[in-house]
């Protein structure tokens, strides 16, 4: 199992929860503000170039570092996002450990399985009460197929922390590891925290088959039209074709009782 780049850095674009400091050139505060108008946009390439577009503004602060290379890393832009990783971290800002998570994620992003799970275990050593670290190697974890695993390093994420990106990684181990009821309550959270990961086909089509397992096919065909309506593409994939066609077998039978 492979996930699209662009899961594996959602979580730190965003930035730090924690206390934000301005440098004299840049109020994070606007910026914040500035990038919410940001993610309204509809593609990353949008978003990119309006973020790019605000350095005067809004650049050597460290979160916009972060979001930066998480755009960068986002549209495949990987060496790009490597020298902004550097550029952040050269400030010595309080966004460090967001930095660090965004650097581990480009080795993630590009497969380097080996660099990504020393830069996340570096990470927990060094941030123990951070979430990404534990994220990280949760979702590496998941890539490959090391399902128990990444359960453990994934509640431990959410000990520290609460992200979407968690719940979205523990609804695919659960399911793997045929902890039906687990995926589902996952998938409920993750949709809690962003409802946009009703697009993101691995972890909706997960939570479907988990659905069906427990024999809650109605709400299983409401969670395939909700993917369907979120991502049209997910329908020419012949996995969730042919979990709509059992589905609707299921929901038949049930009608002519």
């Amino acid at each position: 199992m492979r996930f699209a780049s662009w899961v594996t850095i959602l979580a730190m674009l965003g930035g730090s929860a924690g206390a934000r400091t301005a440098t004299p050139t840049t109020n994070v505060d606007t910026c914040d503000t500035e990038w919410s108008q940001v993610q309204a946009l509809p593609n990353w390439t949008d978003q990119l170039a309006r973020w790019q577009q605000l350095a005067p503004k809004c650049a050597k602060s460290g979160l916009y570092e972060v979001r930066l290379t998480g755009l960068l890393t986002v549209t495949g832009q990987y060496e790009e996002a490597t020298k902004a990783v550097r550029g952040g971290l050269a400030l010595d800002t309080p966004y460090r450990k967001e930095l660090l998570g965004a650097r581990a994620a480009i080795s993630l992003s590009t497969l380097q399985l080996a660099d990504a799970q020393k830069q996340f275990q570096a990470l927990i050593a060094s941030y123990p009460d951070y979430f990404d670290g534990y994220c990280g190697m949760g979702a590496l974890m998941v890539m490959e197929r090391k399902f128990p695993e990444a359960v453990d390093y994934l509640n431990q994420a959410a000990r520290h922390g609460q992200s979407w990106l968690i719940y979205r990684h523990l609804t695919i181990a659960y399911a793997q590891l045929h902890q039906h009821q687990q995926a589902v309550d996952a998938f409920d959270k993750a949709y809690r925290l962003n409802p946009g990961v009703v697009g993101d086909k691995d972890a909706i089509h997960s939570a479907i088959r988990s659905l069906m397992f427990l024999g809650n096919y109605p709400a299983a065909y409401g969670a395939v039209k909700l993917l369907l309506k979120a991502n049209p593409a997910a329908g020419a994939d012949p996995e969730v074709q042919q979990s709509e066609r059992i589905i609707q077998q299921e929901l038949s039978k049930e009608g002519a009782k």
